[in-house]
């Protein structure tokens, strides 16, 4: 059974999947930041401290339709 969108577990999948690859908050940032300059699309941009509240289920991350 899957973890609702606004689950703690999410987060904390979340996290795990991160640590599994061994990349810090501000990695994923760093990382996210030049995926969004290549693709010309700020919705591809996620700040650490906005990661760290999903991971810690202060946040419910979004999705949204521009991401192609």
């Amino acid at each position: 059974m899957l973890a609702s969108p606004s689950s703690p577990e999410c987060g904390q999948r979340l996290r795990a999947a991160r640590e599994l690859v061994r990349l810090s908050l501000r990695d994923v940032e760093t990382l996210s930041r030049d995926i969004a300059e290549k693709k010309q699309n700020p919705d591809y941009y996620i700040a650490h401290a906005s990661l760290a509240d999903i991971e810690n289920g202060k946040s419910v991350p979004t999705i949204t339709n521009s991401i192609a």
